[in-house]
């Protein structure tokens, strides 16, 4: 996303805003690419061109949203778990807004999200 389109999302929230984290967090996961190097083992990060947010900025808004949950989560909070079968296409209306099945754990061996709107069906 464009620096500028990512400001105009977050123009309004604080650098230490719970939300604002979300957006960082999210920006920086759609273009980051993760693979594991073969002769170590290790895992390799490649932020990608286009990325609106630095590695730095990711990092603080991961401590924010760790502090968060942390701070606000009994020992019975469960989250729930599903996924979709692509990224949402909820947020490809025009206003990027995140959609309720964002905030789940993904696992491949769960149901569908049952917020998952089939594009092909548009």
């Amino acid at each position: 996303m464009e620096k500028e389109i990512f400001a105009l999302y977050t123009k309004d929230l604080p650098r230490n805003n719970v939300k604002r984290a979300c957006y960082v967090v999210r920006e920086f996961l759609r273009y980051t690419k993760v693979a594991q190097n073969e002769e170590t083992g290790t895992l390799e990060c490649e932020v990608l061109p286009g990325c609106a947010v630095t590695f730095e900025e990711y990092e603080e808004a991961r401590d924010v949203i760790l502090s968060y949950a942390y701070q606000n989560a009994t020992k019975t909070d469960k989250i729930q778990l599903f996924f979709c079968d692509g990224d949402c296409v909820q947020n490809d209306y025009g206003n990027d807004a995140f959609c309720n099945g964002e905030f789940s754990l993904h696992s491949k061996s769960l149901n569908l999200c049952p917020h998952y709107m089939d594009p092909s069906k548009f």
